[in-house]
This record gives structure tokens, sequence and C-alpha cells, in this order.
């Protein structure tokens, strides 16, 4: 596998198949992903701020209704108490004290949590009706306890305990969108199912145990319960002057409520009742975004009342985190933020209450760092990183490429199923190839409730990939399949390996070895820029599944493909968004390619093929002359070979160097006839200009089995005497010529020139009858007249035919070929062991009968 690279909030991304995942900010090499806790916090309660209203020593307290009198308190020390009047049963105490401000602990607001408490004693509880706790907020008020004051009913049963009512705290907020109406909904019904069970309704304020055997209760009412009476502007909880309790009993015989040490506790930092829990996520604040760890082990549950958490974490390993955000869970069914230590680990208290931290909704997510053994980054998409492994495609969280939801994860691989890349277009699409298929992904990147999205895989019907080699340009992407090299653009995918067609039909070239595209295959990576995929070759099988020194260079716009060698292995490709290509080695050793003169200070060793040049004459023999070669060697030594009629050793070497450039020549007449050429020119050069090649030659006529000079003009429209034919002509076998005189045959008569290979002229007499209007001479190789289909050991083959079964071959194809029915005896080849190059025929003939007006007519043919 390589490594692999992306990038996201300002941060280069990199790792290796099951190696280190790590990031660069430009200065420094960081973890990639926030290492998980694995140890739980401690917690211990941290006491809130206490204010005493009234400490009910003796004295403190006046009746204005019913008996007060001094009493010992419920720690041994002084209380107060009131007995009902005889007649209306209700007793009233009431305290006037310096104006309190209940709302400052020395510099800590107070909030709705906090709890306001004393130690009551009813005697007689069973005649209790009613009692109630007032503060009066008015000291300028001429009346006590009349224009402006707090007051709670509390209601006596023998249920249980103090309720926050959280839910009508949540209730008089603003609290907006779908998340936290949905906590609100759970919390009702949290509350809801509570109450339930133990006997309470909704309406309720808060409940306490007062015993019917009259012994000290500890009173303890949210300060949100307090129902306000009076709207005086400036009075309020800043301006508490005095308490009053009111005792209601239902018939004669009750004995009086006791009262002492009344105070108010907590603080808006100090504002938790109940049993809690805490977690905490490990957090690097990079400046441009906050990357989270997965969530810690949960805590022991602590109860706390009006105060605080004091949490201890552990500091992390990660040296990278500079920030620990703890998590609060209680009432709500879920763990929301509590707040944020500014350091790696440590000790700090929070104490917001479960009502303001479910209002703020930084709620508790399932983030882990990127998975392991990644083949694939891109990025963004959708506001994410996205990363590719053997199983599934995983979405980091948006805008932190550092986290990421392993249940969001694509899947797109498994035990029949490869995936080999993913590609992100310059439209924004994203593609996975893999063995079976290439998928489009798409989506918005919404998040629903359940914490799954909105993004989805569509299989696309198009060849798959073979291995992990891509690249992209615009909305184009490359990759290698199992017939080579294609693109993918626009719902088409086409191949794009052109010249280079036979090394990718699993056929050797030029001493060039096939590409490998087999089940064991090669391995391919590739690279896009300047208009050029640069791709490794996999040519051949040795050594090819781990790197190559060849490269396959195509041209997408103009369709040139050219075959690059260098002298180091390559085994990655990479192009840097500067546009230049890197290139790693199997040396250890990443070099930059397609820049400069030299590899590694050497000059570029050079190989060319040119085209096979047959003159605009392919059939034809041709005699060489010479050669010219248009050139600019940059002074190093250029050695041109040519071969013969796509012989791969070359017929004809040569070498010569230029300073500028210059034409060349060389004699060639000794090489052999060819009817086509093609030059390979070698070389090690820092430069190299080829121009043009120019071949001279004498053409040969065109080998032929059988020529018709057509009907020839005597001049005359009389009977003519042909006494004589003479050819001129290279032959390699027995010849026969045939005189035709208004279309009746006379011959044939055979011909054997003496010289056979060589151009001869050769006469053919004919008999005195041999006379006609119209004559017509006809030449033609004498064994090769044409045969019939199916005949033993030799083969006619005919448009549309079948090969037959006597022919030999082991596959029977279907054949076609432009001239239908003409045989071949044996398997001798014909045309190179019984063919003619013709140049002229010439008829002697006279017309009158008198030999001395022989003329001579000359039919060109060559």
């Amino acid at each position: 596998y390589d490594g692999v690279y992306g990038s996201h909030m300002d941060m280069v991304l990199f790792t290796r198949y099951g190696g280190l995942k790590k990031k660069w900010d430009g200065s420094i090499v960081r973890n990639w992903g926030i290492a998980d806790p694995t140890v739980a916090p401690t917690v211990a309660e941290s006491a809130g701020n206490v204010t005493v209203i009234s400490t009910c020593n003796n004295g403190t307290w006046t009746a204005l209704e019913g008996t007060p009198s001094d009493v010992v308190g419920y720690d041994g020390g002084q209380a107060q108490k009131v007995a009902p009047n005889a007649t209306t049963h209700r007793g009233v105490l009431s305290a006037a004290f310096a104006v309190k401000n209940l709302n400052d602990y020395s510099g800590e607001a107070g909030c709705d949590e906090d709890l306001i408490e004393c130690y009551l004693k009813v005697e007689s509880s069973q005649l209790l009706g009613s009692l109630s706790l007032q503060l009066d907020a008015n000291g300028a008020s001429a009346s006590p306890f009349q224009d402006d004051y707090y007051q709670v009913i509390l209601n006596i049963d023998t249920a249980v305990k103090v309720q926050l009512s959280s839910e009508e705290a949540l209730a008089n907020k603003t609290v907006q969108g779908y998340e936290r109406e949905q906590i609100r909904a759970e919390l009702r019904d949290t509350r809801r199912r509570a109450r339930t069970k133990e006997g309470i309704t909704d309406g309720e304020g808060v409940t306490t145990r007062i015993g019917r055997a009259a012994a000290w209760v500890r009173i303890s009412v949210p300060r949100g319960k307090f129902e306000r009476t009076g709207s005086t502007s400036g009075k309020g909880w800043a301006t508490i002057v005095g308490a009053r309790i009111i005792v209601q009993y239902t018939a004669t015989g009750g004995g009086g409520v006791w009262i002492d040490n009344l105070t108010i506790s907590g603080g808006v930092n100090h504002a938790l009742t109940g049993s809690f829990q805490y977690r905490y996520v490990y957090v690097y604040d990079s400046g441009t975004y906050e990357g989270k760890s997965q969530m810690s082990p949960v805590s022991s549950a602590i109860d706390i009342r009006a105060g605080a958490a004091s949490v201890t974490v552990p500091a992390s390993p990660d040296s990278q985190v500079n920030e620990t955000w703890v998590y609060v869970g209680g009432g709500l069914n879920r763990f929301y933020r509590a707040g944020i230590m500014s350091s790696n680990g440590g000790t700090q208290t929070f104490g917001l209450s479960e009502v303001t931290v479910a209002i703020l909704n930084v709620t508790l997510e399932n983030n882990s760092p990127p998975p392991d053994n990644i083949i694939g980054i891109v990025g963004p998409h959708a506001g994410r990183t996205w990363v590719l492994t053997p199983t599934q495609l995983c979405p980091s969280r948006r805008n932190i490429p550092d986290s990421f939801n392993l249940t969001q994860a694509i899947v797109v691989g498994d035990d029949t199923e490869t995936p080999y890349w993913v590609v992100l277009t310059s439209e924004g699409n994203l593609f996975v190839g893999t063995s079976k298929t290439v998928y489009a992904i798409s989506g918005f990147g919404l998040e629903y409730p359940d914490g799954t999205t909105d993004f989805t895989k569509r299989s696309i019907d198009i060849e798959p990939p073979i291995d992990y080699g891509v690249a992209s340009d615009g909305f184009v992407i490359f990759y290698v399949a199992s017939d080579g090299w294609r693109a993918y653009g626009g719902g088409v995918s086409k191949r794009i390996v052109g010249t280079l067609d036979s090394l990718y039909r699993d056929q050797d070239r030029y001493g060039v070895k096939a590409v490998n595209l087999g089940s064991a295959h090669a391995r391919f990576r590739c690279a896009f820029y300047g208009g050029k995929l640069y791709a490794l070759s996999g040519e051949g099988v040795t050594g090819n599944t781990d790197y190559s020194p060849n490269l396959h260079v195509f041209d997408v716009g103009s369709g040139r493909v050219e075959r690059r060698t260098y002298p180091f292995n390559i085994v990655s490709l990479y192009r840097e968004p500067d546009g230049k290509i890197l290139a790693g080695c199997n040396d250890n050793f990443v070099r930059e390619i397609e820049s400069g003169t030299t590899d590694d200070g050497d000059a570029i060793a050079a190989e060319f093929w040119r085209p096979l040049d047959h003159g605009g004459a392919p059939l034809n023999y041709k005699d060489p002359f010479d050669m010219m070669i248009h050139a600019d060697t940059g002074g190093s030594q250029l050695t041109a070979a040519l071969h013969l009629d796509s012989s791969e050793t070359a017929d004809f070497t040569t070498t010569f160097s230029t300073s500028g450039a210059q034409v060349m020549t060389r004699r060639t007449d000794t090489m052999t006839p060819y009817r086509c050429i093609q030059a390979r020119f070698t070389g090690s050069f820092t430069s190299l200009v080829i121009r043009e090649i120019v071949y001279n030659f004498r053409p040969r006529p065109q080998s032929r089995l059988y020529v018709d000079t057509g009907y020839v003009d005597t001049g005359r429209n009389f009977a003519a005497w042909v006494r004589r034919v003479v050819v001129k002509a290279r032959t390699r076998a027995q010849m026969n010529v045939m005189a035709y005189f208004d279309d009746v045959a006379f011959g044939p008569f055979p011909v054997t020139p003496n010289t056979l290979n060589k151009v001869t002229q050769f006469q053919v007499p004919m008999p005195k009858d041999y006379k006609g209007r119209q004559p017509r001479i006809v030449l033609y190789v004498a064994d090769n007249a044409p045969v019939a289909p199916a005949v033993a050991g030799q083969v006619r083959i005919d448009e549309f035919s079948r090969l037959p079964g006597t022919a030999g071959l082991d596959v029977v194809e279907r054949m076609r070929f432009a001239t239908v029915g003409f045989g071949m005896s044996g398997p001798v080849e014909p045309e190179t062991d019984h063919s003619f190059e013709c140049y002229w025929i010439d008829l002697h003939c006279f017309v009158s009968g008198n030999e001395n007006e022989t003329k001579t007519v000359r039919v060109a043919i060559g």
C-alpha cells in the first residue's frame, strides 16, 4: 500500500496502511485523531454557598396569630414555635431583619435552583390543613407581607422527597431547535414517570416527609417554586426583609409548628441537586476546529445538594490535547457538557444546573479517531474528511477531521469485494472504485436525530478497477481496469491505451513485455498533470508487483502515448498542487520527474521507434539508396538503426552527433530490398530534436500472381498476327503466357527464364496461327491455379467462409478477405516463392501478313 495524503481545516493529513496517522499544520506534526480516554473521572461534592435568612434564636420571631414560644432546636440550640389560635386554629410566626440580598453569594449570583431550607416539626400533623412559608421583599411597605413577597405552599404528605421540577424551569426559558424540543419532551416524560410512580401529580410543586410523630424534618424548596405576589420595581430577592411561617389546622387540638435555621444555599455555579455521573472528552483546539476523542468511561454516581462537582480527569498521553470537556448526566437521560477545562486533564469544579446545560445543548457525541488501515483520503466533501478502508468509507464529523462517528460509515467492501480508491471530482462528486463496481456517493451530510446521515451509494455500470492506481482531473477519473487504463466522465468509461493497445492485449512488442493485467496483476499507480496521465507500466511479470522502471504517458488531448524508461524503479506517483510529479522509488528516494535535462545528473537514456514507412506503396519492394536525418542531438551521439519489414533485428546501423539542427546522410544500398522500413533511435541525451527522416529508394512493381493486359489496340481493325511476346519482369518460378484473340484462348505457353529473381527480358515466340482482331495477353505463375475448397493440404479462403479442418488450425475462425476465391498450394506462402514483378509486356505483331511490317505495342504493367 502507498502512503496516502489529504487536507482539511488547514491540516495536511497523511498515513500509511497499518501505520501511524499524522497531521501537519505547516510547522508541527501531530497525531491525526485524539487518543481515546481509558479511565473514568473521579468526582467529589463541592458544597454550595449558604446565606442564613434567620437563625430562629430565642426572641427573634413574633406571633401575629397564635402563641409564640422559645423551644429547643433540632441540634439542641434555640428555635421558635407557634401554637395555633384556639378559635381560628391558625398560627402566624414572623421575623423581621435588615435587608438581605439573596441573589448574591459574595459575588456569585443566585438562581432558581437555589434551595431555601429550614427544619420543621409539626405537632398533630393529622389535623394539619396547610403550611406555607413567606419571604417579604418590600421593607418600605407600611404593612409587611402585603405589597411584595414570595410564598410557597408546603403540601404535607407521607410520600417521599424534594423534586426540582426542572420541566417548569425549562418551560420558562426560550428553547429552540428540534434537539431541545426533544430534550424537553424526554425531561417531562422522565419527571412524569417518576412522579406517577410515587403518587405525585404534575400540579404539585414540592413535597416533603412530615413525620406524624412530631419529629424534626429538613424542608428543601427550590427558589423557583416560590410564587411572587406584587410587582414593585426594585423589590425582589435582593431586598428580603422578613420571613413568615403560617400554619392552619383543621380542628382544635393542633399542637403547633416549630421552626429552626432558615437558610438559602446554592448559586449559579452551585446549582446541582440530585444524583449525577460524569464523563469527559479530550479535545485538541487547533484555532480552526476542535478535534474530540471518544467519551470516557462513566464515573460513579454522586449525590449533590445545592452544590457543585469537583471533577478530576487524568492527563491524556497525547500531548496535542489542550482542552478537556466535562459532561454531566442525571435526570435528562443523556450527557450534556457541564464545562471546559482549558488544559490536558486536571481538577475543576462544575456546578451549572442540568436545566442550564440542557438549554446550552452541547451533547456527548460518539466520536472516534480515524479508523485504521486507511487506503484513501479525500475532502472536504459536505464539510467532512472521507477515508477509505478495506471495508468501508468513513466520513468525519463536519469540519472536524480528527473525529469520526463510525456508525455513519458506508459499507463498500467485504470478503468478496475489495475497495481500491476514493476520488472527489471538481464537480463535488464522490466516487469509490471496488473490484466489483464503481459507487457514486450522494447526499448533503444531513444528520438525523438517531445519528444517521442522508449519504447513500449507487452502483455505476462500467468496467470496475483492478488496482489502486487512480487520478482525477476536473470531472474525469483515470483508473486501470482489466483491459487497461480508462477515463471515466459524464457517465462514460473509455479506454485510452492508444498505440500501446497490443501491450494491453497480452502481446509483446519490439522487445517490450506485455502489460500484466492478470489475476496476479502488476502494481499500477498514476498521477495526472498538464493534460497527461503518468502511469506505472506493469510490463512483464518479474518485479512488477512492487515497482516499475517504465512509465506509460497518455496525452489525453492529442491521443499520443509514450513509453518512458528510467534508471530507477518507481513504486508510487504523486502530483503536488503546484504540478510537480513526484516518484517514490524503491531505493528510498523521492524524485521529481518530468523536470530538467538529466536523470540524477546523468544524461537521459532514450529509445524512439518511428512508425513503419512504406513510401505510399505498402506492398511494393523497394531497392534502398540512402537516407537523410534532420536532427539536433545536443552534442550527444545518436544511434540510428533501420529495421526492415517489422523485423526486431536491425539491417543497418549508423551513429552521428550534431551541435545544432543538421541534415545527416548515410548510404543504405547495402540493405536488402524491403517493403516497409522502421527507424529506431537510441542514445543518452540532455536534449534531442528529430525533425524528419527521409528514405531514398527505387520502387519495384508490385508483386503479382496474375497479369492481364486487357484488349490491346494494334492501330487497325484488321486481323493481326502476334509473332512474339516480350516480357520485362523479375520472376521467382515458371510462368505461363496465354494469348487471347477475339476472346478465344491460345496456349498456355510455358516460360522458364534463364535467371530467376533477376530483372530480365525474355521472349515468348507465338505460333503462326495466333491471330485475331483483338489480342489480349495473360501472364500468370504456373503452379498457382485456383483450387477447390477443402482440398487436402491446400486452403481456399472465400469471403465469410470457414477455414476447413484440414488446414490444421487450432481454432476455427471466420475470416474476411477482399479477394474471393484465390488459392494457396499447401503450406508454402505463394507471394514469397511464386510471385513476379512485371514492368511491361511488348506485343510484336503485324496486320498485313507481311513480317516486314512488324509493329511493337507496349503495355505498361508496373
